[in-house]
């Protein structure tokens, strides 16, 4: 399944190659019920035209983000901690 996600300016992206499978646009407006079919095409569609910029955009947004947001460890090592043993618990299951 495509990682779809909406940006802060509204727009919509995915990490898939397959995105123009019917299955794929049904499922985004399932996912999204107030779009339309022809919305969701059209977000494809633009998407497709405009691939490297917008992938570009993407890219500029997550390094932003780990530039601005500190990883969890830093922010809140006692929870951070805490994870860390429940995966490992979960992990030798």
């Amino acid at each position: 399944m495509a990682a779809i996600t909406w940006r802060a300016r509204g727009c919509l992206w995915t990490r898939s190659s397959t995105l123009s499978e019917a299955a794929r646009v049904q499922t985004i407006q399932q996912n999204f019920p107030s779009l339309t079919l022809e919305q969701v095409y059209g977000a494809i569609a633009f998407y497709l035209r405009r691939q490297a910029e917008i992938d570009a955009n993407i890219r500029e947004g997550e390094e932003e983000v780990h530039r601005l947001v500190p990883p969890l460890s830093h922010r809140k090592p006692q929870a951070y901690a805490r994870l860390q043993r429940a995966r490992e618990q979960m992990a030798s299951r």
